[in-house]
């Protein structure tokens, strides 16, 4: 969201993140799959925000509150600007697979 160029999803961005940051953690987080809108034509109508648990993305964890300040007032959510992470986890390899496997399953190819 800090990267989008629409700014009304772009403003959301940094309240989101703060109030992500003021939850304090209680534990482990149980995993739930979250309901989802296949037929969404924008990343923010994929999920309900009012009824998950909002966290801090992994990509600000490290940006201080400051840093996260200029980055929203300017604009400069863009990959170029907050450190890089690996996109390919063993999480996401998991989670390929089981796509793929059911495109094949449904007769998509």
């Amino acid at each position: 969201m800090l990267g989008d160029d629409r700014k009304i999803i772009h403003d959301l961005a940094y309240p989101r993140i703060i109030k992500a940051r003021s939850e304090i953690a209680r534990g482990l987080r149980m995993f739930k799959v979250p309901a989802f809108n296949f037929d969404a034509k924008d990343y923010t109508d994929i999920g309900t925000w009012r009824d998950c648990e909002i966290t801090e993305p992994p990509l600000t964890l490290n940006v201080s509150g400051e840093a996260l300040k200029v980055i929203d007032r300017n604009s400069l959510g863009t990959s170029e600007n907050i450190e890089d992470l690996p996109c390919h986890t063993q999480a996401v390899k998991r989670c390929i697979k089981l796509v793929t496997f059911k495109c094949k399953r449904n007769g998509f190819d």
